[in-house]
């Protein structure tokens, strides 16, 4: 990994005194989990290559990797069994449920500051809230906000294990709270309203259809489709990478790391942005809604698919469709779905929809971002010094 971070390994030494019960284990606050980490790139020369594109920016997909893992630390501290005693469970990235950059754009050449806590628990998830931070002008400057969905696995069965239930410790940390609790009311509003359980709405039919029209002139009567003016078709966009899932990429439960995934798929968004708007200076905005389905093992061929499916103005939006692939059958089991957005230099051409799936990703791709989560990441702590 590209820092280290305590993490202790999952063993079988204290899984008989796990608690079936959530009411058996002692209630934590906020604070109690709150971590701070330091990415030593001012002075690390040898690491700072490793963060740095040939344009002399930070590579985001590093970041990635480094708050998948430094989640996994927060849960650690939060979870505690009665004594006072930790005990390592299995924690594993549910979903991302939004990663957002802001306007300061870091130095490669400063150190960076992860900090983050645990701000909501169920009985075996928990959400924690980080930020990317870094100093400027004797300032801290906020890099990017996060919000991570990890779930807890008793070390024998596997099965969801019982968390510490969360005590917010005052008027701030009951505001986190409540904010996680609506973070999960839309999430699963979210996934009631998927294009793959309920139709377009009929504001969305209605605009399928006019973008159907603007294709097929009225004196076409063959019915045949022309590509509008200063547009792609999506079909067009496409870009896909395969990768061989090398032994050095797992992590601490011999399956390929989560971090590892999301700095791929991000890669490939960037390259896929990056060619559409004909340009390398492209910021990225948003990941968000990320969901982890199945794991990715050792050895695995991990495909990675990649479309445009909605623009507007100088933002893209690129999704990720992440799988695995037996050699031996060729079939394919999907992984994870991504979704960036990108700002480019300049306007951009319209991505243009040409079959029912493709209107589809265009109707999702559109939901991403006229539709973002409500829900604003607040601070996870007071300023403090890198």
């Amino acid at each position: 990994m590209s820092c280290s971070m305590d993490v202790p390994n999952p063993n079988l030494q204290g899984a008989a005194s796990i608690p079936d019960s959530q009411q058996e284990l002692p209630a934590r606050s906020m604070h109690d989990s709150y971590q701070e980490l330091v990415i030593p790139l001012g002075h690390n020369t040898s690491l700072r290559e490793n963060y740095m594109t040939v344009a002399q920016r930070i590579r985001f997909g590093r970041i990635l990797e480094d708050l998948d893992l430094f989640a996994v630390l927060i849960c650690y501290t939060h979870n505690l069994i009665p004594g006072g005693h930790r005990v390592p469970l299995p924690t594993v990235t549910a979903l991302v449920d939004r990663i957002e950059l802001l306007e300061y754009h870091p130095s490669p050449y400063k150190d960076l500051l992860l900090c983050g806590q645990v701000t909501w628990v169920g009985t075996s998830s928990m959400e924690v809230t980080m930020e990317v931070r870094q100093e400027d002008h004797s300032l801290l400057q906020k890099v990017m906000t996060a919000r991570f969905v990890m779930a807890a696995r008793h070390p024998i069965t596997e099965k969801a294990a019982m968390v510490n239930p969360l005590k917010p410790d005052g008027p701030r940390e009951e505001y986190l709270y409540k904010l996680g609790e609506r973070s999960k009311i839309e999430r699963n509003k979210r996934m009631q309203m998927s294009l793959m359980k309920v139709p377009p709405s009929d504001v969305e039919r209605d605009e399928i259809h006019q973008l159907y029209l603007q294709t097929t002139p009225k004196e076409n009567d063959a019915f045949e489709t022309t590509q509008p003016e200063n547009a792609v078709w999506m079909k067009d966009t496409k870009l896909m990478n395969m990768v061989i899932c090398q032994p050095e990429e797992r992590n601490m439960y011999n399956r390929i790391f989560g971090g590892f995934l999301m700095r791929m798929a991000c890669e490939l968004a960037w390259a896929n942005a990056s060619r559409y708007c004909r340009s390398r200076s492209l910021d990225l905005e948003i990941l968000d809604h990320v969901i982890f389905l199945n794991p990715v093992e050792i050895g695995s061929l991990l495909l990675l698919s990649s479309k445009i499916v909605y623009t507007e103005s100088k933002t893209m939006q690129v999704k990720v469709h992440a799988e695995v692939l037996d050699p031996e059958t060729t079939s394919t089991k999907t992984t994870n779905y991504f979704f960036f957005t990108f700002n480019g230099p300049n306007d951009v051409p319209r991505v243009w929809p040409h079959t029912y799936e493709e209107f589809m990703l265009y109707l999702e791709g559109k939901r991403h971002i006229k539709y973002p989560d409500l829900t604003a990441v607040e601070e996870v702590s007071e300023q403090h010094p890198v």
